[in-house]
């Protein structure tokens, strides 16, 4: 039998376990309505593809680099690094080229057109047109980026369900861009 004194000890060290997983409990509680509630509603969902290993069939001649599998080309002048990486697979596939010099960097993007909100929920547009890119209308937007406020430019451009992105600013987004030209072969 356990006796008065010992008692009391017992229900004062389980009310203050039962206190200390309770304020734990509310803590957490707490601390995730804090971060639901802070969290943009105009943050765009962020979509994870598993890189794969990948060789992109190009052909590089003075500058010129032919993306075929992808259907474009685009010319770019001295100074600029190349690289490529590629995601997802079937339906989900993502193709990007970094052009980078310097402080400027331009991505040209290859998806399929189903993403474009996805491209459009990713930036706060400020302006939109719509333009002319290899014969074939676009639109151009321009804003600041969410994930981080900077400025930037993105065209869209959607030929047979595939969306091309360019983005970037500046002057070397402007180079870039005059230069990009889809092929008239790529598969319809």
């Amino acid at each position: 039998m356990v006796s008065g004194r010992n008692q009391k000890k017992i229900q004062t060290i389980s009310g203050i376990v039962l206190l200390v997983v309770v304020v734990m409990l509310m803590s957490i509680y707490f601390l995730w309505i804090s971060a639901r509630d802070n969290m943009d509603p105009r943050s765009p969902v962020i979509v994870m593809f598993t890189p794969r290993d990948f060789q992109e069939e190009s052909v590089v001649i003075e500058n010129k680099n032919v993306y075929s599998e992808h259907g474009f080309r685009v010319e770019y002048g001295e100074g600029w690094t190349l690289s490529t990486t590629h995601s997802g697979e079937g339906d989900n596939e993502i193709f990007t080229v970094s052009f980078d010099k310097e402080d400027k960097r331009v991505l040209i993007t290859v998806m399929p057109s189903t993403m474009e909100s996805m491209i459009r929920e990713s930036m706060s547009v400020d302006t939109e047109e719509s333009i002319t890119v290899s014969n074939i209308t676009a639109q151009k937007m321009k804003g600041t980026r969410i994930k981080d406020g900077l400025s930037e430019t993105v065209v869209i451009l959607i030929q047979n369900d595939t969306l091309y992105s360019i983005r970037g600013s500046g002057v070397g987004f402007d180079e870039i861009i005059s230069e990009f030209e889809l092929l008239k072969d790529y598969p319809q």
